[in-house]
């Protein structure tokens, strides 16, 4: 451990020190900062800016300039519970199961299997990006940790072939190892699909492959009670619950899309008269999925009256998914810049088949939607986007109806206002549970009603902006201190405010997002305090060639009774015995970018470093910690050939 210390300290003074012994030219007033990286070329570097734009299948008229500001999205924020404008919480180690810190809602439409610890590290195929560009793009993340079997690999690829072919590809691997016993996580995630563009621009047609895998092996946190001195100096000698439990998730889907444009063209690119176009849209999926989870060695004194059966436990279900659905649509090009198109009117028809293989049992489940969508943005000053669905047949009477409106006031800033409301049935796992064939539960459930507000104001040009969110639950569902699921009657309201603030003095900056909130009831568990920062210091060095950025990141959150992670329901649940204290967890982070080539170095929980007085461990989830301090190197390469 000491060496290690050392180590860490050693490589941080160096970069500290070569960093101070650089020059920084165009310091005077830092404007030159404040643009995106990429647009900034010296005279000696050839400009690596990447001018294209990208779409969804199930939208191709409605267009996304791609954007390479990576260092300004916080490019070391490499793991995706922390890369996104709000944080969840883990098990300790990168890709295992996580917890929301700061309440939001979940889309919901028919039926649901239940498990959803590993939505992060997932590729949905609706998300698979499609290019419009004139030349191959590959972007390639490498993340590399302590040891062989601890990385991140994250690769995109899309190119275009001759008869209006193009093929695109995202890919994300995580091979992680805790430093704890018994954690392993192997997540992979796949969307591959070619679309077709007619030369006449009258017909569109995708085909697209999605696999995602998680792998893992649980060890159930810490074992307190076998806690000594001799077993605390290192990670590894910690001792664990469980040995011997593992979960395996697997989820295949396949999809065919076809746009028939019987009027007028969707897209820009040849519609410079901006017609109205008419579009007939069929989809067709078919997912295979299987979810697992087996203990060959159970220990009753862990799982307690989940115990069915002594000589091992295993939950299985495989599920089969047949969906169908046509739309109609018609949609307008925009004539603004920046934007593809000024409206859109969508509505449609989904149908699911859904066949169950929930060991013992099989079943079989319809769902049919009737769902509509209309986007309005008539130019850069206003964007109003509404959707909604109603249930039929087996999920009747479920429904959503969503609104987001922006208002751009310039100068002044924005306004966004956000409003949903949705009704959904209980989750195969809150309705049934098997374990090792045995009933462990079968309940009657209410339907879960949730609304949700959120406004925004923010002003872009100083780095602000305030959020206030209300969030109401009514028949809220939750796992109890035994991990059975149970019915909130009482409804729940969650209150936040969320406070964006960055600042900036010449090269150095300072950015702030804190969250405050509450709830009513306390079958929800979240922090009232939680917020995160960062400070740096960016400039360009080496006659402005590279790209520079050294600093602290800081997340902390208040005191509270989080609740903790039961690998055999795969579910969180309340607890009431261990309670997450407050600590101030730091990194250290060296990042630099040459074009479209990144590097970042980062020193990771480098708190517990003058924490040793009492030794106090970073914990996000009950019985779960985070390692003692780490290193971490990231790379990523973007080009067009």
């Amino acid at each position: 451990m000491i060496e290690r210390v050392k180590i860490l300290l050693f490589i941080w003074l160096v970069c500290l020190n070569w960093l101070a012994a650089q020059t920084f030219p165009g310091q005077t007033d830092g404007t030159e900062q404040a643009k995106d990286s990429l647009n900034q070329t010296s005279e000696v570097a050839e400009p690596d800016t990447f001018d294209f734009t990208y779409f969804y299948q199930d939208n191709p008229g409605l267009e996304y300039s791609f954007s390479d500001t990576l260092l300004n999205n916080n490019f070391q924020q490499y793991d995706p519970i922390r890369d996104g404008k709000l944080d969840y919480a883990n098990l300790g180690y990168l890709g295992s199961a996580h917890h929301q810190l700061v309440y939001q809602p979940i889309f919901r439409q028919g039926f649901d299997i239940g498990f959803h610890q590993f939505d992060l590290y997932k590729i949905d195929g609706a998300t698979l990006p499609y290019y419009r560009l004139t030349k191959a793009f590959t972007n390639a993340w490498f993340l590399n940790g302590t040891t062989k079997q601890d990385g991140y690999f994250k690769g995109q690829f899309s190119r275009d072939f001759k008869n209006g072919l193009s093929f695109s590809i995202d890919y994300k691997k995580i091979n992680s190892t805790g430093k704890y016993k018994g954690q392993r996580a192997i997540n992979t995630a796949l969307a591959t699909g070619f679309w077709y563009h007619h030369k006449s621009g009258k017909y569109d047609a995708f085909i697209t492959y999605v696999f995602n895998s998680n792998e893992h092996q649980d060890n159930g946190g810490i074992n307190d009670t076998l806690l000594t001195v001799d077993n605390t100096e290192r990670e590894f000698n910690y001792p664990v619950k469980l040995s011997t439990a593992f979960t395996f998730h697997e989820e295949r889907e396949y999809i065919l899309t076809h746009h028939y444009n019987v009027l007028g063209q969707p897209d820009s690119l040849k519609n410079t008269e901006s017609k109205r176009a008419l579009t007939f849209t069929h989809n067709i999926k078919w997912a295979k999925n299987s979810y697992k989870f087996y203990e060959t060695s159970p220990d009753s004194s862990y799982y307690g009256i989940l115990q069915t059966d002594n000589r091992g436990l295993r939950h299985f279900v495989r599920h089969k998914k047949l969906e169908s659905s046509f739309w109609v649509s018609t949609s307008k090009a925009s004539n603004t810049k920046g934007s593809t198109q000024r409206d859109l009117f969508k509505a449609g028809l989904i149908y699911k088949r859904h066949l169950l293989e929930q060991e013992p049992l099989d079943s079989t489940l319809n769902n049919l939607f009737v769902t509509g969508q209309w986007n309005f943005t008539p130019g850069k000053s206003l964007s109003l986007k509404t959707s909604a669905h109603f249930g039929l047949w087996d999920n009747a009477g479920d429904y959503r109806l969503n609104g987001n409106l922006f208002i751009n006031l310039k100068k002044a800033g924005f306004i966004n206002i956000n409003a949903n409301n949705q009704l959904y049935a209980p989750s195969l796992m809150q309705y049934r549970m098997f374990i090792s064939q045995q009933p462990l539960w079968k309940n009657n459930f209410d339907k879960t009603l949730e609304t949700n507000l959120a406004i925004s104001y923010g002003i872009p040009k100083i780095g602000f902006e305030i959020s206030g969110q209300y969030h109401l639950l009514n028949n809220y569902i939750y796992y109890d201190t035994l991990a059975f699921p149970r019915q909130q009657g009482i409804p729940i309201s969650i209150a936040q405010l969320i406070v964006d603030q960055n600042f900036k003095l010449g090269n150095f900056h300072l950015d702030n997002s804190i969250v405050l909130q509450t709830h009513s009831e306390n079958e929800i568990r979240l922090p009232s305090f939680y917020s995160k920062h960062s400070l740096y210091f960016e400039g360009k060095i080496f006659k402005k060639i590279m790209l520079l950025r050294v600093g602290f990141d800081l997340r902390m959150n208040s005191n509270y009774f989080e609740e903790y992670y039961h690998p055999l329901v795969g579910q969180f649940q309340l607890q009431d015995k261990e309670e997450i204290l407050f600590y101030p967890a730091v990194d250290a982070f060296l990042t630099f970018k040459v074009k479209s080539l990144r590097f970042f170095i980062k020193g990771e929980n480098m708190t517990y470093l003058v924490y040793d007085q009492y030794k106090q461990l970073f914990v996000q989830i009950p019985s779960y910690p985070q390692p003692f301090a780490n290193i971490r190197l990231g790379l990523s390469w973007q080009f067009l050939n």
